[in-house]
This record gives C-alpha cells, structure tokens and sequence, in this order.
C-alpha cells in the first residue's frame, strides 16, 4: 500500500511540476512592481495609458500628473498619508496591462484609478491571464501591509446614446476589475445612487462625469444595505482623501480643489436615503 500511494504522489507531483513548466511556457506574463518614474517600463506604460486613457476625455490624468503620481511625494507634503501601489503586467518584454492604485493605511483603505489591459494581446484580454494576475497581486500586496479592510474603485457609466464601440470598450473596463476579484473569491458591491467622479484636478479641461462607485471588502463581504452614514464616509474617504490629494498642501490650489469636494460631500449629505443599497 505504502508503495502505491507514493507512486501516486510521485505521479502527481511529476504531473503538477509538468504543468507547472507548460504553463509558463504558454503564459510568460509577468507582474512588475513600479516604485519609480525612472523604471524602464514606464514610458511603455505611458505609451498604453495615453492609448487607452486620452487626456481630452476630462476625467483623466494627464500625462504629467500620472507621472508625478508615480514617485513618493513627502509624508509633510500630503494631508493624509498615501502609498502608491503599481503593478504592470509584461508579455514578452513589452508591456500590455497595468494597475495603478493607492493604500491610505490610517484610513485602511485603498482605490484604484486605473486598471486596464492591452485587448491586441490575447494573453493580457480580459479572460485572461495578465488581468487576474495584474488583480492578484494588488490584492496580495494590500493584504501583507495587514491594514487594508476594503478597496474602492469607480468606472465611466454608459450612455443608452453611446456608439456601440465606446460601450464595448467601456462595458470591458467596467467588468475588468470585478470579474477578476470575483475569480479571487472576492465580491465588488456597486453602490446604488448617483455618483459622481470628482473632477481629477483644477484643469480648465476636468469635470465631474456620472460614474458607478464599487467597493470590495477584503475580509468581508459588503453588506447590500448599507446606513447613510458608513456611505458619507466612504464617500469623504473617495473625494477628500482620494481625488482631494492631487496637490500637495502648500500648493494654493489645495484649499480650492478641497472647498469643491467638500460641497459636493454635502450634496450628499442632504440628498442620500437612510439606507443605500449595494449589489
């Protein structure tokens, strides 16, 4: 018996180690994590934002400011302390996805601003590989710091009006993030009332668009109902810590881009039902 079961384990082991090396034969993605502007695949990464993200559309980051966000600004610098988590996703050396997100650990809680995945590649589609990985390692990341109870993210909704190319495109980014924490046994609630995004800066080109706001909870499920009160402070988490950091606190432009969020806050404040439904 003895020499059997280890026949069957040497077998299984051989036939685990086998697609362990066919695997990687066929899926040679690799996750990088940026902690730089000066990291050599950066300006690959800024080839495919500007591709998939264009500056004109005024609910992204410009170029620049997408840069700047990728080195560590001074603790003294920032109202609330932030780090900034980038994981790009390689196939054969060139760059086809990344994920672009930020851990406030006094907060607990972390958001993802750009999330997306190079649709010519079939490796990095959104059925495959390079997503989930992208998504895992995020994941992975958030849960060693030991101090991150949820992550937000918010995506563009589609107008009944829009060409049908745009809503392919924009129907995949919204699926992207929530297909892939769902294949890690994870669940993305999106919160049932009009959102909107935040204008991302004081850019005479930025504006407030109607987006769908999703939180994840990474030790436990978000309930689907939700009291008016845990909302408004996910909802100052998103719009003061998260949009109201794009200036460091010396910049005059702080005080502005702050006074506008808080008033959008309290619009809120006195517009949200007792009880908000998250499904």
């Amino acid at each position: 018996m003895i020499t059997i079961v280890a026949s069957i384990v040497s077998a299984v082991g051989a036939g685990v180690i086998l697609h362990l090396i066919i695997t990687e034969i066929r899926d040679p993605v690799r996750i990088r994590r940026v902690i730089s502007a000066s990291d050599p695949v950066v300006p690959a990464t800024l080839e495919l934002y500007q591709g998939l993200f264009p500056e004109d559309d005024g609910t992204n980051y410009s170029v620049e400011e997408f840069m700047d966000s990728m080195d560590t600004v001074p603790a003294e610098q920032r109202h609330v302390q932030v780090r900034n988590i980038i994981h790009v996703a390689t196939f054969k050396g060139a760059v086809v996805g990344f994920l672009f997100a930020h851990f406030y650990p006094d907060r607990r809680k972390a958001i993802v601003s750009y999330f997306a995945v190079d649709k010519n590649v079939k490796e990095a589609r959104v059925d495959s590989v390079a997503a989930l990985k992208l998504t895992s390692a995020l994941i992975k990341t958030l849960r060693k710091t030991g101090k991150c109870d949820a992550v937000f993210y918010d995506v563009e909704r589609i107008g009944v009006s829009a060409p049908a190319e745009q809503k392919r495109r924009k129907m995949g980014r919204a699926g992207l993030f929530r297909a892939r924490v769902k294949s890690l046994k994870l669940e993305a609630r999106e919160f049932k009332f009009q959102y909107q995004c935040p204008k991302v800066s004081l850019s005479e080109f930025a504006h407030e668009e109607p987006f769908a706001l999703f939180c994840v909870g990474l030790h436990s499920a978000v309930p689907r109902q939700l009291p008016k009160k845990t909302i408004l402070e996910y909802l100052r988490f998103v719009y003061l810590d998260c949009y109201g950091d794009m200036y460091p606190v010396e910049d005059p432009r702080f005080s502005t881009h702050q006074e506008h969020l808080r008033q959008m806050v309290q619009h809120y404040e006195e517009t949200l039902p007792d009880v908000v439904v998250a499904a």
